[in-house]
């Protein structure tokens, strides 16, 4: 319903408006009806508006690809640190292992007797 009622009004708001007026162009003048001087008007503003939006869309698209490329980046050294961490724990650890297995024959062949000297 609601699209006819808006064809019915643009049919109204057409028969209205269909005297001719004179357009000047640079060139010279020409008489064209209302109507489509209006819908004329209508289009290329629509068009200027598109293309001003098209461009800007693609410009953030740009940004955002960027954007990505650099987070890929950082997640990618990220990654490599973690796992350094985890190879120095490993390390760290096995170390650790070591030194109380050090201590424990200290303790029981060495001259210290307790693990508080070490």
């Amino acid at each position: 319903m609601k699209m006819q009622s808006g064809l019915v009004f643009g049919l109204i708001f057409a028969m209205v408006n269909m005297e001719s007026v004179p357009v000047n162009y640079v060139f010279g003048e020409a008489m064209w009806p209302l109507v489509l001087i209006i819908f004329g008007a209508a289009l290329v503003g629509a068009l200027i508006s598109v293309s001003f939006a098209t461009m800007k869309m693609f410009s953030l698209q740009r940004q955002v690809s960027t954007a990505n490329k650099q987070v890929d980046e950082q997640q990618h050294i990220l990654n490599e640190k973690d796992s350094e961490i985890l190879r120095l724990r490993t390390e760290l650890e096995e170390g650790d292992t070591i030194r109380y297995n050090e201590r424990d024959v200290a303790d029981e062949y060495g001259p210290y007797s307790n693990k508080e000297n070490w």
